[in-house]
């Protein structure tokens, strides 16, 4: 469901509706393929922008998203398409979806799909109409870098692998049928560029910067906050590492006395789990804001050592002049200069440094949030991405 706040997902389908209703009306199609029982509110702010028309899949389709959990039925789905093309999988997806009925007869000028996942609900409506699908990340690839981290049982990564070779196939597919094509990243728009004859458009991840923002806290103990869902591997593996590893780093440093608060779906258990039993570190559950919590921060961390796309929870931080100290990955695909707009650490001592530094000086994690701000007030916010999709 988009929506202006939550997972990074959902805020970027959020800011492409938003960017796409300012110059057409539109019809919101949500298909709730994760979560077939899960949200079915709709947020004021999307209902404002679109008619929305909830779909959730049927039995049919339910019985194919569990199998999909297991790695030989994973592989068998990836070797048909590649033999037969994603049509066996749209036969499951689009005939057993209710509720797009309602949709029965129109016509549109254009449809964009958000993600390739989606792109087959948007068969059904293609006559006459032209076709753009945001990648938001190259899924072959993000799942094959998941695949890849340390934590990955041998099970799963060969199923991971499967479901990246099986994202190719529809990405072939797809870019077969698109007009245009969406992508979070100059780093991705090179690699969906190649066998597409169409246009791929940056359409960059964009948040809503407040008009002003709290001073920074001095006073400790400081807040040091990672938001991210614990339901996604690359999120819970970074803050794995992060409890596991960085922390421990970073409690032999010199620096104020801080806490750190791990926020996002799982995150007490994530920790419990864990055996994490140093008094500093914090969880909470998704919260439905996080700008109470970025106004209290000091800094924000984002050690991803897996994913696609670019981080929203990065920009997130940056609007709200905190200083964010992330991975080279945890960074990727951003206009972001390491040193000048954030800090960037590639091991836990590096990241352990970077979060003291910025504990010790109140000049330096001043600094960065200023600058970091204002970079994202230059180039992520709304209008850029509105002028960006001004072709659409």
């Amino acid at each position: 469901m988009p929506g202006p706040t939550g997972k990074g997902v959902r805020m970027r389908a959020y800011s492409v509706l938003e960017a796409l209703a300012t110059r057409h009306t539109v019809t919101c199609l949500v298909v709730p393929l994760w979560d077939p029982r899960g949200q079915t509110d709709v947020p004021a702010a999307t209902a404002a922008l679109a008619e929305v028309v909830l779909a959730p899949p049927g039995p049919a389709y339910a019985v194919h998203r569990r199998l999909l959990s297991r790695a030989w039925y994973r592989r068998l789905a990836a070797q048909a398409s590649a033999r037969l093309g994603p049509s066996p999988l749209e036969s499951i997806v689009v005939p057993s979806t209710v509720g797009s009925s309602r949709l029965t007869g129109r016509r549109f000028a254009h449809v964009h799909a958000f993600r390739l996942c989606t792109a087959p609900f948007a068969a059904p409506f293609l006559d006459g109409a032209r076709l753009s699908i945001d990648l938001d990340d190259l899924e072959g690839e993000a799942r094959r870098r998941i695949a890849r981290l340390p934590d990955t049982d041998p099970a799963m990564a060969r199923a991971l692998e499967a479901e990246a070779a099986l994202a190719d196939v529809l990405l072939r597919h797809w870019q077969r049928r698109a007009d245009l094509l969406l992508v979070a990243s100059e780093q991705d728009r090179a690699t969906a560029q190649r066998g597409f004859d169409g246009t791929v458009l940056l359409a960059p991840n964009v948040v809503h910067p407040p008009p002003t923002v709290p001073p920074l806290p001095c006073d400790p103990p400081h807040c040091i906050l990672f938001v991210g869902g614990l339901d996604y591997p690359p999120n819970r593996d970074a803050a794995t590492w992060l409890a596991r590893e960085i922390v421990p780093a970073l409690g032999r440093l010199e620096a104020p006395p801080w806490k750190l608060y791990f926020v996002g779906a799982g995150g007490p258990t994530l920790l419990a789990s864990l055996g994490a039993r140093d008094p500093r570190l914090v969880a909470y559950d998704a919260v439905p804001d996080v700008a109470p919590l970025l106004a209290r921060a000091r800094a924000a961390v984002v050690p991803l050592r897996a994913g696609g796309g670019t981080r929203i929870k990065v920009l997130e931080a940056l609007a709200y002049a905190r200083p964010v100290v992330a991975t080279t990955v945890g960074a990727e695909g951003l206009d972001l200069t390491g040193g000048t707009h954030l800090l960037i650490g590639d091991d836990a001592a590096a990241i352990a440094a970077h979060l003291a530094s910025l504990l010790r000086d109140d000049h330096l994690a001043t600094r960065l949030g200023a600058a970091g701000r204002g970079r994202v007030l230059e180039a992520y916010t709304p209008d850029p991405l509105a002028r960006a999709l001004a072709s659409v």
